[in-house]
């Protein structure tokens, strides 16, 4: 279970879940969202990512980039692997 609601901490959670620090934004938002409708029926703090989560997300994620917490990368070309 996830305790904290901010999105970095979600962030991490789903990377380490998934063994790799690269996040597609469609797949977490998907992850997100299956995540805190249950949550926040028991959790209140979960219903800010219930509502306009896509809005919030990018929002926050523009603050994490900025604050350098992470970065975004465009599609990996995998001719280069």
């Amino acid at each position: 279970m996830i305790h904290n609601t901010e999105l970095y901490p979600i962030l991490v959670f789903y990377a380490n879940k998934n063994n790799s620090p690269f996040i597609g934004a469609d797949d977490f938002l998907d992850f997100l969202g299956r995540t805190a409708k249950p949550y926040a029926a028991m959790y209140p703090a979960w219903n800010k990512w219930v509502h306009n989560m896509e809005v919030k997300f990018w929002a926050e994620m523009s603050d994490l980039v900025e604050e350098g917490k992470c970065e975004f990368v465009s599609e990996v070309d995998s001719s280069h692997h």
